[in-house]
């Protein structure tokens, strides 16, 4: 799964609520033309309570936009 989101081709992004990131991190909508690059959706499976947990013991999605 690493691999893939650090393939090239791909622009990586976690589908999460916005309330429990940085404003510049939010994107309303991927943009596909800008970069060149297809989308990659990461999306946390669990209830919320789960996927904070999730998200905040999960360093690698640090790098990615939402």
């Amino acid at each position: 799964m690493l691999a893939l989101l650090s393939h090239p081709d791909y622009q990586p992004f976690v589908v999460f609520p916005s309330q429990y990131t940085t404003p510049e991190r939010v994107v309303s909508v991927p943009t596909v033309g800008v970069s060149g690059k297809r989308p990659l959706l990461i999306i946390i499976d669990g209830t919320w309570r789960e996927a904070k947990k999730i998200f905040r013991k999960s360093p690698w999605l640090d790098r990615f936009r939402f």
